[in-house]
């Protein structure tokens, strides 16, 4: 079957071909008849005859050799009689006879089949097209009058596409079309709105049509920083009527935003799963549920990790409230979403069938539907929707390439069930490449309308093209003809599993409006033909014939409109302003136009499918058109000759005259009348006023100093001359620049036309301004000012820094300028420079207020160039030795001057007598000398720096301090020798009782000890204490016990220094 197909598609491709190939014969060219007379037999005019009914014509031709027989203006056949077989559609058959290079057309016989009408209006199939272009239908809207808003596209051959929308009612009749130009695109998505009106996507812009098909607003939209324009894939409404648009984004990601009917974007946002090219997301659905924004798609990560999401959105906000993923067994990828029962509907393909999804507000998976072809098909596009019943209809589509040939074959499913699982109907059509269905919506009573294209006839019989194809069904018929044919399908029930996932991206999305593509939007008259079987409607057929040209606008001019003779509906004309309609009969018209022109002419019938045919006259005179000329002037003893063109066949002037010109001598009207070769009276005049012109250059002028003016002469004038040659651009042109330098007029002399000439004076008065001058650049030091005047003769001074007086003190630097201007309003000025300023010297002394008793400071400002202190003194540096105040005035290089003063106001007494008094030192010993106080510096006669000095021998020691006030102050101590006592001294007894006084038995050693060694013994001769330690005595404890009173042995061994070992024994009397 496959195989069979496609070979006929091969051969009707082929036929096709010849076919129009034959038609680019030109067998209506323009040619002298010679003679030669074109007719035919019998002539019934415009005529109705049934299908398949055969027409027997007769060649009744004269003075002609050969003829051809047209069909719908195609090459037929050629002889001299043809019997014709009547097809279903509108055909009209002239003949053309030829002898030699002479030929003939006959009159057109208009001939119309309509074919076998619809019994039923359960099921209705249309194409909607013209005849010599290509049409496709590709989204479909449901309108809230219960019809149908179509998009799609139309295309000749090898033009560009141009985008299409249709409005047709509940009945499939035509409302209006409208084709889309200036733009090669098609139409991706059509919306119907709440309020009637219709919103149009095409690639990158929104076109708002209102109810009749004019356009509101044209729109486009693109993110920031982003070239391209986003194009909206679908839109929903709330119940306050604003509109929710969804478009792609960029990197895979999805645009969505808020409007008013306006087009004013209220919010935007962005969504996107991932950054990476691996990371895919596809949004396919909105729908909005009790003013709750739901957006339904599929995303992935890397193949075959599909998943599919439904989100929800705020429409007050656009924040996102929850977004889920689902997944299943198999593939399960969410397409296009509505509305069931206050949840969401998703349609799917689900592991490469078809699926419904129900899913509550709360993101609850509740149930799908799963729908099995058992033709065994796959589905690719699904969509579907629920009438009120809570019936579903479902839509979907598949193709698969033929085996022999470089097409698809196409496969559209329609069906209807509920979530019962119980099924109504089904329908599969196939047409092999050529036909399929593209979208579907069901309108508010619950018709199903589908749209689409396939390849057919319209209203032609002849010719076939591809044609916008429209289904309607209000209930499917137990069997069905033509290409479609009932299909049986099952359904079954699945579950998915719901899970969280995250947006990479979630934010607020800066769409910034652009200007969107020009746009040319044209009214057009689809024809149409009823399949299954075909019909063409009685009134679907309307030619205009008569003439396309005339020379006469006195003659009346009658055009025939043919019309099917069942067609009851009388056309309207559409004429342009000014031509009458003269006469009216129920097949023409008669017209008289008001002049020479080019006029279009219209007729309409307004039936189930508007049909509308034109024609173009032009009434063009043979000869010259009349024209005297534009109004003019005439100049004292001068004339001017009117001619009115010697093509006219009769001349009348205002004075009778009957030549084709005129000599006007005098100022006047004068006027012509003729009669052109076509009859016509024409008529012209021309008024010539006497010339009496006055030029005006302006008023005078005045300029100050070496101001240059220029002088323009009005415009409208052959020629210029300019006089008194004194600083003066050019004598001869329109426009000078003049610059005297005293008090001067200048004359101008103007040409209007030949021998005519204006004139006019213009004084120019001169000023001078007082010339200011301000100095040289000036620089001053810190502190000081400069004056600057600008002198007098001035009534208005603008100084930079805002003063207007005439002498002005500046404190700071930069740039000084005066703008000075006269009574006479000249101007002055100049313009100095105040350097940057000096710095003052900066004056660096000791400012301390205190001073040591008897000593001196020195203050040292710095260096500078001069120097002046208190007493005169004219030195850099000044001697302090007493309480006072100290002032000095010092300058620099530059003059600037700075002061400073020093007080002293207090006398702060010298360290003294903070040694101790004279001592005395052993031979054998050491002292330590330190002062009674503490100072932040100390020098001993030794050389030592710290605080204190350990002396071994007599002598004369001082101490230099310096206290916290910097004042310094020496003191003294004597240190002479005495004899000391050498040896040892060991007591006879101790009170080991710990009252502090005598609890220690120890040695005292006096002179320079070398060794030392004392031991004590019980009086059993044990020892009960030793030491090496002179330092260390007994405490009493006996291996930690206290022994009673009592008498111990002491024997205490010790060396001095230059003196030889002694030792020593005694007692010792313990007393507790």
């Amino acid at each position: 079957m496959k195989v069979r197909s496609a070979v006929f598609i091969c051969f009707r491709f082929l036929y096709t071909l010849a076919f129009l190939f034959s038609g680019l014969i030109a067998f209506s060219q323009s040619t002298p008849n010679c003679g030669v007379k074109a007719s035919f037999g019998p002539f019934y005019g415009d005529t109705v005859l049934p299908q398949n009914s055969i027409l027997s014509l007769t060649n009744t031709s004269t003075n002609a050799t050969s003829s051809h027989w047209l069909i719908n203006g195609f090459y037929a056949l050629s002889g001299v009689d043809w019997s014709y077989v009547v097809g279903t559609g509108i055909q009209n058959i002239s003949l053309v006879a030829t002898n030699g290079a002479c030929s003939d057309t006959s009159e057109t016989l208009y001939i119309l089949s309509p074919g076998t009408a619809h019994s039923v209006d359960t099921v209705m199939i249309a194409n909607y097209g013209f005849v010599d272009t290509h049409e496709s239908g590709t989204t479909i809207d449901d309108s809230p009058d219960g019809g149908f808003i179509m998009g799609g596209y139309g295309i000749q051959y090898n033009q560009e596409h141009r985008g299409l929308v249709v409005k047709i009612t509940e009945q499939g009749c035509i409302e209006w079309t409208r084709q889309i130009k200036n733009w090669s695109n098609d139409v991706d998505y059509v919306y119907a709105a709440p309020d009637t009106t219709y919103y149009v996507s095409m690639q990158g812009n929104l076109i708002r049509l209102n109810r009749k098909g004019d356009v509101l607003w044209n729109k486009g939209w693109s993110p920031e920083k982003n070239p391209y324009k986003v194009s909206v894939r679908k839109m929903v409404s709330d119940s306050k009527g604003y509109l929710y648009a969804q478009a792609d984004g960029p990197e895979n990601g999805c645009t969505i935003f808020k409007m008013d009917k306006e087009g004013t974007i209220l919010w935007k946002r962005y969504l996107r799963y991932g950054y990476s090219p691996t990371n895919y997301m596809r949004t396919n659905g909105m729908v909005i549920i009790n003013d709750i924004l739901y957006i339904s798609g599929h995303a992935y990560t890397t193949f075959p990790n599909f998943f599919s999401f439904l989100c929800q959105v705020n429409t007050q906000t656009g924040q996102t409230q929850w977004q889920y993923g689902y997944r299943n067994a198999g593939d399960l990828l969410f397409l296009s979403a509505s509305t069931y029962d206050n949840m969401v509907m998703v349609s799917s393909n689900h592991s490469g069938k078809a699926g419904i999804n129900f899913i509550d507000a709360q993101g609850n998976f509740k149930k799908g539907i799963k729908v099995e072809l058992q033709s065994g098909y796959g589905s690719g596009m699904v969509r579907a929707e629920a009438d009120k019943n809570g019936k579903i209809v479902m839509y979907q589509f598949w193709k698969e390439p033929l085996p022999l040939q470089p097409y698809y074959s196409n496969y559209s499913f329609l069906m209807k069930f509920d979530t019962s699982l119980t099924k109504y109907w089904g329908m599969q059509y196939s047409n092999w490449y050529r036909g399929f269905l593209n979208d579907m919506a069901l309108n508010k009573n619950g018709a199903v309308g589908a749209v689409g294209e396939d390849f057919g006839k319209v209203a032609d019989a002849i010719v076939s093209s591809r044609d916008f194809k429209f289904m309607k069904i209000d209930s499917m018929l137990p069997k069905f003809e033509c290409d479609y044919r009932m299909d049986a399908f099952s359904l079954s029930n699945y579950s998915a599993q719901r899970f969280d996932f995250n947006w990479a991206t979630d934010s607020i999305w800066n769409l910034l409006p652009v200007a969107p593509t020009n746009i040319a939007i044209d009214e057009m008259y689809f024809s149409n033909r009823y399949t299954c079987p075909d019909f063409i409607d009685s009134c679907s057929h309307l030619k205009i014939s008569g003439p396309k040209s005339g020379c006469s606008f006195n003659e009346v001019y009658t055009y025939t409109f043919h019309k099917n003779k069942k067609c009851a509906l009388i056309p309207s004309w559409q004429l342009p302003a000014g031509v009458q309609l003269v006469n009216q009969t129920d097949s023409t018209v008669s017209l008289r136009f008001p002049d020479f022109g080019t006029y279009k002419i219209a007729a309409l019938i307004k039936g189930c499918t508007p049909v509308k045919d034109s024609l173009t006259l032009t009434i063009k005179s043979k000869t010259a058109p009349l024209n005297l000329g534009r109004d003019t002037s005439l100049c004292p003893n001068s004339t001017i000759r009117l001619s009115a063109s010697n093509k006219f066949l009769s001349y009348r002037w205002q004075n009778n005259s009957a030549d084709s010109f005129f000599v006007a001598t005098d100022p006047g009207l004068y006027w012509v009348e003729v009669i052109d070769s076509c009859g016509n009276t024409l008529r012209d005049s021309i008024l010539i006023s006497a010339y009496s012109l006055s030029i005006n250059a302006g008023p005078d002028r005045i300029k100050c100093n070496s101001d240059t003016l220029h002088l323009r002469a009005p415009d409208g004038f052959i020629s210029y001359s300019w006089s008194n040659n004194y600083n003066i651009s050019s004598l001869a042109s329109q426009q000078v620049v003049v610059n005297p330098t005293t008090d001067t007029a200048y004359y101008l002399k103007a040409e209007k036309l030949p021998g005519c000439f204006a004139y006019d004076t213009l004084h120019i008065k001169v000023y001078y301004s007082p010339a200011i001058n301000l100095g040289n650049d000036v620089q001053f030091c810190i502190g000081d000012s400069v004056s600057f005047n600008a002198g007098t003769g001035f009534t208005n001074y603008n100084w930079s820094n805002g003063a207007t007086t005439q002498q002005v003190t500046f404190k700071q630097a930069g740039t000084v300028t005066i703008k000075a201007v006269t009574q006479e309003g000249c101007t002055s000025a100049d313009t100095v420079t105040i350097r940057p300023l000096w710095p003052l010297p900066v004056i660096r002394m000791d400012h301390n207020p205190e001073l040591c008793i008897e000593s001196s400071r020195t203050l040292d400002p710095g260096a500078f160039r001069t120097y002046l202190w208190q007493d005169g003194s004219t030195g850099r540096t000044f001697e302090v030795n007493g309480l006072g105040r100290y002032f000095v005035l010092v300058s620099d290089d530059h003059h600037c001057r700075a002061s400073d003063t020093v007080a002293i106001t207090t006398l702060l007494p010298v360290p003294s007598r903070f040694l101790p008094n004279d001592t005395l030192i052993c031979s054998y010993g050491t002292l330590t000398l330190k002062p009674l106080k503490s100072y932040s510096s100390y020098q001993w006669s030794t050389g030592s720096l710290s605080s204190s000095l350990s002396i071994d021998k007599p002598g004369l020691y001082w101490l230099q301090v310096q206290d916290n006030k910097n004042c310094t102050g020496r003191d003294s101590t004597l240190v002479n020798p005495k004899e000391c006592m050498k040896g040892t001294y060991i007591p006879s007894a101790f009170t080991p009782n710990n009252d502090g006084n005598n609890d220690v038995f120890k040695a005292k050693v006096f002179g320079p000890l070398k060794r030392f060694e004392l031991t004590v013994y019980n009086r059993w001769g044990t020892v009960v204490f030793h030491t090496k330690d002179p330092e260390k005595g007994w405490d009493g404890l006996v291996k930690g016990q206290r022994p009673d009173s009592g008498i111990f042995i002491w024997q205490c061994r010790y060396q001095l220094e230059n003196e030889p070992e002694k030792m020593e024994k005694g007692t010792v009397t313990l007393i507790r």
